[in-house]
């Protein structure tokens, strides 16, 4: 994610993990239902920014690159399986799964050892959530449509 801007809006698109996490998430909410057809997806990027934080200030979590793994057979497994969690258990597991996908990027996001911010700290993070927050939109889209021509998940 050292590439700045550019790096930052392509990583939600170009990182399979993340496509994968957001896309589940989406599909999931729709199959819940309202309020998780467009909590769940807003949940998604807006933690993963706090975890972005706690990267940044290097507070280490257990195995994140296991747990982001498993971010997406859960994920995709609630989707295949239908699971109808509870509306704020299924939160719970989408903000878990964030924390992590946020986390390691964290340290990518730290300004260089003179304590001053560069231009690529300070606007890949943003430029992450603004490309995680547009693919939100096109999911729900995706979705509406589906939804609209009674096509079944």
């Amino acid at each position: 994610m050292a590439g700045g801007l550019a790096s930052g809006l392509l990583h939600p698109l170009t990182g399979m993990d993340h496509l994968i996490a957001m896309v589940a998430v989406g599909i999931w909410g729709a199959q819940l239902g309202a309020p998780a057809i467009w909590v769940l997806p807003i949940t998604f990027p807006l933690v993963m920014a706090l975890g972005g934080v706690l990267g940044v200030l290097r507070i280490p979590l257990p195995m994140p690159e296991v747990v982001i793994a498993l971010s997406a057979l859960v994920l995709g497994a609630a989707v295949a399986l239908r699971l109808r969690l509870p509306f704020a258990a299924a939160a719970i597991v989408v903000a878990v799964f964030a924390v992590f996908h946020g986390h390691t990027h964290g340290p990518s996001f730290r300004a260089p050892p003179i304590h001053w911010p560069t231009a690529s700290a300070l606007s890949s993070p943003p430029a992450c959530c603004i490309c995680a927050d547009h693919d939100r939109h096109a999911d729900a889209l995706a979705r509406r449509r589906t939804i609209d021509s009674g096509s079944a998940w």
